[in-house]
């Protein structure tokens, strides 16, 4: 019961965030909210074992294709970041102006 008191309140806020500009209207999907669900116990299952409770993951500095890639997928986010609306609605490139 403890872990559903704490993931209920972290699902909502990932539903949120998903949403877009906080400033804007949405309608309210439950299939969303679901989909927030899955994503944060894909997310868990992939950190911790389920048999053990062991945390699967290490701190160590990564090395070869796998640095690479990461840094690729760093520069990608970026700048689709760079990229999305503000909270006003105006894109990076919008504001250089």
């Amino acid at each position: 019961m403890k872990s559903v008191t704490i993931t209920a309140p972290i699902t909502f806020r990932l539903y949120e965030m998903s949403m877009g500009p906080l400033d804007m209207s949405r309608p309210w999907e439950t299939r969303a909210v679901v989909g927030s669900q899955r994503f944060l116990q894909r997310l868990w299952r992939n950190v911790v074992d389920e048999q053990t409770g062991e945390v699967t993951v290490a701190d160590v500095p990564v090395e070869g294709e796998t640095a690479k890639l990461l840094a690729r997928t760093i520069a990608d986010v970026r700048s689709d970041y760079d990229g999305m609306p503000d909270q006003h609605g105006h894109c990076e490139d919008d504001r250089a102006e």
